[in-house]
This record gives structure tokens, sequence and C-alpha cells, in this order.
């Protein structure tokens, strides 16, 4: 299985900053990672938010987690700043 791993991009970050954020004030993860996921007929579109530093075994790991439980048609995994999780509230059940 391929899969499609790059760091956010700065035109992105504050829809990804967004969807981490309500991730984490809702406790909404897949794999233990916030998610953010479009739901068609044939499957589910899911891209994971992993911290930077990840190891392409970690991000393998949570999309067989993600490919589990979900009908995933397709996946990426966005890695975002570290320091997200601490900024907002760092208390969460959340990996990143």
């Amino acid at each position: 299985m391929i899969i499609n791993v790059r760091p956010v991009h700065q035109n992105e970050m504050g829809k990804a900053f967004e969807n981490v954020r309500w991730c984490l004030r809702h406790n909404e993860t897949l794999a233990g990672y916030p998610f953010h996921d479009e739901i068609f007929a044939d499957g589910a579109f899911v891209t994971l938010y992993l911290p930077f530093g990840s190891t392409p075994k970690q991000c393998k790991s949570a999309v067989e987690e993600v490919r589990r439980s979900r009908d995933l048609i397709n996946h990426q995994v966005i890695l975002v700043p570290n320091h997200w999780r601490e900024s907002l509230g760092g208390n969460h059940a959340c990996k990143v």
C-alpha cells in the first residue's frame, strides 16, 4: 500500500489548524489522530493529521487502522506542527 504523506502547505495552515482544533474539541479521532473526511456513495476520502517527525511506520499503521474502520477510497496524511496540540489545550486523548 502506498501512503500519501506530505507536510502541511503554508496556504492550508488555517484550514488544517481548524480541522485539528475541531477534532480535539469534540474528541473525534481516527487511529488516535485528528482527521477530516468526505463521505461519498462509494466510500470515504480521509485526511489524517499526524505530527511532524512521524515515521513512515506510524503513518502506515494509522492509515491501516483507518482502512479497517472505514470504507476508504483514498487518503492523505498531512504532517502538522507538533505544538498545535499544546496550543489547543494539551490534555487531549489525541496524538498530535
